[in-house]
């Protein structure tokens, strides 16, 4: 939402920005086992994908989670931090790694991709704001951006948003 509040300070967007959805993290472990943040810490997990938390909310949420349950000292040296979220679903998704903690969504449009996975409880984390704003232009796309945007925040687009694994409130 950084990138979204940039445009609007800048003047770009029309009104003001709106949070649609909240990310959901997730633990995704390829083969038939599962994982609950507890059990990263578990020894026969050697390496966890994380984004990078410096600039990927999803990182920043992985070491949040992490800490909070209380097991980011005896897991800190098996972290691989990827670039972005894209990296840690591709070190996955090529068993390069044993874990990674990720977006629901990208596991839920993937459908899987052989793994097991678990939401992360949300208590552990901050939120993950999802946020939009129409960009100012003058053309035949205004009225056409105005009727997606009211239909994202619309009861029908919440429902899509939750079956793609985002929160709503």
């Amino acid at each position: 939402t950084a990138a979204v509040n940039a445009l609007s300070r800048g003047g770009f967007g029309m009104g003001a920005q709106s949070i649609y959805a909240y990310g959901a993290l997730a633990i995704w472990r390829k083969g038939d086992s599962a994982s609950t943040i507890a059990g990263l810490a578990n020894s026969g997990i050697k390496s966890i994908a994380i984004a990078n938390p410096a600039v990927a909310p999803y990182g920043a949420a992985a070491i949040d989670a992490l800490k909070h349950a209380g097991i980011y000292d005896r897991v800190q040296s098996h972290l691989i931090q990827a670039e972005n979220i894209s990296q840690v679903n591709t070190y996955i998704n090529t068993g390069t790694v044993d874990a990674a903690l990720t977006s629901a969504s990208t596991i839920k449009t993937l459908g899987n991709a052989g793994g097991r996975w678990n939401e992360v409880p949300d208590s552990l984390y901050s939120p993950i704001a999802q946020g939009m704003i129409v960009i100012k232009r003058t053309g035949a796309h205004d009225e056409a951006a105005g009727k997606f945007f009211a239909f994202v925040l619309s009861p029908k687009g919440r429902d899509v948003l939750v079956s793609y694994g985002y929160r709503v409130r």
